[in-house]
């Protein structure tokens, strides 16, 4: 059995674009891609890791060519490491082809071509940049003239010298199928291992239609011997976005094969609906009670057009409309509501398609990220910030809803309570605000009963006070609070 570790994912958090400014541009050259990764145990050499780098692209998209009476279609991989400061370390590069038998299969657009590229590394973070290129795509055979494809992740390497219980990251898979009990290692292509084909999910996205999860990790540092308790337990559970737990698959109870072990399964997730989610597994050695956990985010799409979630264009009702308004407030310019106002459904549920193309930030895949950021936004501002807590669907009419809204969760939160002459208030920090760089937002609670307004703030656009300007410059220096 090979060893793997443990996965650690980042993923930017998306920046609205200000209203007026929503443009998705389609690219002919542009190919899909996705990147994924997972680091990995790796005994042979100590102190180092075996990163597995996982990628994918869709095979309608690929240029074919005729060869030998089929149609074949070639393209290069490249992967470049950087340094946390920028400095190139290596570049992995292959080259993969695929072979279809009629013009017909050429334009599937279900088939993806799933592979992967392994790396010895040093514990530490990185960057790697993903490059697919479609060669038949090329002008005159230049590299990089075809289309292209490009995805950029933040890497980081664990160090497994510590003798704790520990677990890999979670490798999400469209399948695992056992391999021929005869085959041998050196017959192994790029995604077996451990005697299984992983057919590798780079993605991390699945659809309504699906009804199952496949994923595989393993466990190290299981305590074994002579006369120790052989037993550990695998508890599965779906985690939504607050982390609270929407499907629990039990505990399972395993027998020590030796001090590491696979953990791996198929999960049912036809009940879930279209969102964010993560697989949460959680390891329990019975000789000791150590615990491990690992996650590993994942997102559902609808298997039809949805113009909100669990809302299909067709059916789509004035009520709905009337909800994807108030989720639009904030986004959709002054010009566009109003003709918003004076359409008919037919002509709402059109503005409302064209609007989500328009503003896809990578129309080559299926996932709208903008789309998504949007609800998730108007989502977490009805939880957090609205004044009927039974109903909790009006914090999106607050101020700070709405600063939410537009400008994403704020890079720091200081919260300053009530004196004998100052109403409690809030500074939302915003270390970044594109071009015009840092920002800030005062929310004074007048009140008292929570509700608070949007007093003060240096953001272009936004309410400009000069006595809260004047104020926090006198708490400052008379010591009564402390601004970072």
């Amino acid at each position: 059995m090979r060893s793997f570790v443990s996965i650690v994912f980042a993923v930017a958090a998306l920046t609205l674009i200000l209203p007026g400014s929503i443009i998705a541009q389609q690219d002919s050259d542009r190919i899909a891609a996705w990147f994924d990764y997972a680091c990995f145990d790796y005994p042979p050499e100590e102190g180092k890791t075996l990163v597995e780098f996982y990628y994918g692209l869709l095979r309608h998209q690929m240029t074919f060519a005729m060869v030998d009476s089929a149609y074949q279609a070639m393209a290069f991989v490249w992967i470049e490491l950087e340094d946390e400061n920028g400095v190139v370390l290596d570049t992995l590069y292959k080259k993969i082809a695929t072979r279809v038998e009629s013009p017909a299969e050429m334009n599937n657009k279900n088939i993806k071509l799933p592979d992967q590229i392994s790396y010895i590394m040093s514990p530490g973070t990185y960057v790697a940049t993903l490059t697919i290129e479609d060669i038949e795509s090329q002008s005159g055979g230049i590299p990089l003239s075809g289309k292209i494809g490009q995805r950029r992740v933040r890497v980081v390497v664990p160090d497994f010298k510590s003798s704790s219980l520990a677990m890999s990251g979670i490798e999400l898979s469209y399948k695992i199928e056992a391999l021929p009990a005869n085959i041998e290692v050196s017959d192994y292509r790029s995604i077996d291992k451990s005697n299984r084909r992983i057919v590798p999910n780079p993605s991390r996205l699945f659809v309504t239609t699906d009804s199952s999860l496949y994923f595989y990790s393993e466990v190290y540092n299981l305590a074994f011997g002579l006369g120790v308790n052989k037993e550990f337990y695998v508890t599965c559970n779906i985690l939504d976005t607050y982390g609270d737990i929407v499907s629990q698959f039990g505990t399972r109870r395993h027998i020590k094969p030796g001090s590491s072990a696979i953990v791996s399964s198929v999960l049912d997730i036809h009940d879930l609906s279209e969102g964010s989610y993560a697989l949460s597994i959680e390891v329990t050695d019975a000789e000791t009670g150590a615990k491990t956990k690992t996650d590993k985010p994942f997102q559902l799409l609808p298997s039809s057009i949805e113009l909100s979630p669990g809302v299909d264009a067709d059916s789509f009702t004035e009520e709905d409309a009337e909800y994807l308004s108030m989720v639009l407030e904030y986004i959709l310019p002054k010009e566009q509501k109003k003709t918003l106002e004076q359409l008919d459904l037919e002509g709402k549920k059109n503005f409302f398609e064209d609007f989500w193309e328009r503003t896809d930030p990578d129309p080559t895949t299926r996932l709208n990220e903008f789309k998504v950021e949007v609800f998730r936004r108007f989502r977490y501002v009805n939880d957090h910030y609205s004044v009927s807590i039974a109903k909790r669907d009006d914090g999106w009419k607050s101020d700070r809803g709405r600063v939410y809204i537009v400008y994403g969760e704020p890079d720091e939160i200081e919260k300053f309570p009530s004196t004998m002459d100052l109403n409690p208030f809030e500074k939302w920090n915003y270390h970044n605000l594109g071009s015009q760089g840092p920002a800030f937002f005062i929310f004074e609670d007048e009140t008292g009963y929570g509700d608070f307004r949007l007093a003060h703030s240096d953001a272009n656009g936004e309410p400009y006070d000069s006595e809260w300007e004047y104020l926090l410059e006198q708490l400052v220096q008379d010591g009564r609070i402390t601004l970072h």
